[in-house]
């Protein structure tokens, strides 16, 4: 089973900080959405 895309947590405190975690999570994002759609081309299943 594959985890939950979780939710951003920005608690930068000004926002060129906030603005950096929000970069930051959405390579991560962008990532995770890479990982799982060259699993599914390759036709990887968990069930």
């Amino acid at each position: 089973m594959t985890e939950p895309i979780r939710y951003p947590s920005i608690t930068g405190s000004d926002s060129k900080q906030q603005l950096r975690e929000i970069k930051n999570y959405l390579y991560q994002l962008a990532d995770q959405l890479n990982y799982i759609l060259t699993r599914l081309e390759k036709g990887e299943n968990h069930g």
